[in-house]
């Protein structure tokens, strides 16, 4: 399946199994008792439906992203596309999905957060046209452990 032929659409909270499943099997580090948890991930839906954005085939949920924003710029997060469907164009989709979502909000600048060491996560934003910023040193702080 092609990013031309998936299904891009909405979230619902009844997505929320499937979204834990993918970035688990995507690698991504989850957050069970906290961020990541059903409960906060429905009750950041029930605020924010617009933030979730899935790629499905057929039923089955093969990619998705959170499209946030902190009012003056918008985040990609939490990207993932399940493995057998990689290569295939859909996270390069779902990065222009989440881009058209933050634009309806006004939003102008868009960034994504990459870790070192993934080296296609840098390809695939590189050709979505975005500016890798070495002069720029992310600093955070967790006021609640495991958050």
């Amino acid at each position: 399946m092609t990013a031309a032929m998936t299904v891009y659409r909405r979230l619902k909270t009844i997505d929320i199994p499937a979204m834990i499943r993918l970035w688990k099997k995507s690698g991504l580090p989850i957050r069970e008792k906290t961020r990541e948890s059903p409960k906060a991930l429905r009750s950041e839906m029930k605020a924010s439906p617009q933030n979730f954005i899935g790629a499905f085939d057929g039923e089955e949920l093969v990619g998705l992203v959170l499209a946030t924003s902190d009012g003056r710029k918008g985040w990609i997060n939490r990207l993932a596309v399940e493995p057998s469907h990689r290569h295939k164009g859909i996270a390069l989709k779902l990065i222009q999905e989440a881009e058209e979502e933050l634009a309806s909000r006004g939003i102008q600048i868009v960034s994504g957060l990459i870790e070192k060491g993934t080296e296609a996560s840098f390809a695939l934003f590189a050709k979505a046209g975005y500016e890798i910023r070495e002069d720029i040193i992310y600093v955070r702080k967790e006021l609640v452990e495991d958050a």
